[in-house]
């Protein structure tokens, strides 16, 4: 959701009662974690456009993402949340009703979790058993249509409304986007820009390690928005690496070039949730900037720790 952060904001905001927070800091506590699924969750678009475009499953590409997940959750608590102090509130007692709708309002994601995990596993088990090879990602496009499916059926959507809902300005917005990165990146690929990238950045003696952490972070400071991001960077990071004859494993690569180029979205104002979770906080750059940098710092050494492992 472009600028979903704002969504979050006014939640943030009243579970920050009573604690003394300072504006600056509920601002970064909201966009830092309103974003620590980047590597995990699956309706990410750069998730499955990773998995398609190498040809990794969903699956193992989300098993890779975890410890950054984990990271990003540690390395935003010990900076932003550790010090809070405790404030006694009401004993949490569960009414059924509450429960009810929380549960009638996360079902569908729910099902979709579940649909998922079950289409993968029996997918993957039908492809080794027939051998006949299902589209990438089939069990993901499978659980999607059945979840719509179901709610247009439940919601009892009209056509119309269904139209309203897939042509609105913003889904147009995005198709396009995303339209434009698959494009950028096979012209990448095909007019060989990428091999020819990598043999200049190795004639000017760039050390690997300092390329594929710093290409991908630089311009997703310029650019500020991940898909772009990774699919700009990654095909020259991974020709570089192979001009170079690293035996750096694609899962260290891949996953340290993603990590760096995401943390420079987060870090440039062209990511729409940064200003405007500044501007609903009324936030000082400088101090969310502070604040941003010693939660990406962890993350980024977890994903240099594994290239070091893997250049070993």
């Amino acid at each position: 959701m472009p600028g979903g952060a704002y969504f979050s904001a006014p939640l943030v905001e009243q579970a920050a009662q009573g604690t003394g927070l300072d504006n600056s800091t509920k601002a970064t506590i909201n966009y830092w974690f309103r974003h620590v699924w980047e590597f995990t969750w699956f309706l990410y678009p750069t998730i499955p456009w990773i998995s398609q475009t190498y040809d990794v499953s969903l699956g193992k590409l989300i098993l890779w993402g975890t410890p950054f997940t984990l990271a990003a959750c540690l390395s935003g608590y010990f900076i932003l949340l550790r010090s809070l102090p405790h404030t006694k509130g009401k004993r949490f007692q569960p009414q059924k009703d509450k429960l009810r709708l929380l549960f009638q309002s996360t079902w569908p994601l729910i099902l979709l979790l579940g649909l998922f995990a079950v289409l993968e596993t029996l997918l993957g088990w039908w492809d080794k058993q027939s051998g006949f090879v299902l589209p990438k990602n089939s069990g993901l496009v499978l659980a999607l249509l059945i979840c719509l499916i179901w709610q247009i059926r439940k919601n009892k959507f009209q056509l119309r409304q269904i139209g309203q809902t897939f042509f609105n300005p913003t889904n147009r917005k995005l198709f396009l986007i995303i339209l434009g990165v698959m494009i950028f990146q096979q012209f990448l690929i095909k007019s060989q820009m990428a091999n020819k990238l990598a043999t200049t950045f190795s004639d000017l003696g760039i050390p690997l390690l300092a390329l594929i952490l710093i290409l991908p972070m630089l311009v997703g400071i310029i650019v500020g928005y991940s898909l772009s991001v990774i699919s700009a960077s990654l095909p020259i990071v991974l020709a570089t690496a192979s001009q170079m004859g690293s035996s750096i494993p694609l899962p260290a690569l891949l996953m340290a070039a993603w990590v760096a180029g995401f943390y420079g979205c987060m870090l440039s104002p062209a990511h729409s949730c940064f200003p405007l979770t500044r501007e609903y906080f009324q936030a000082k750059w400088d101090i969310m900037y502070r604040q941003l940098i010693l939660c990406i710092l962890p993350v980024l050494g977890v994903a240099l720790g594994w290239l070091v492992l893997g250049n070993l």
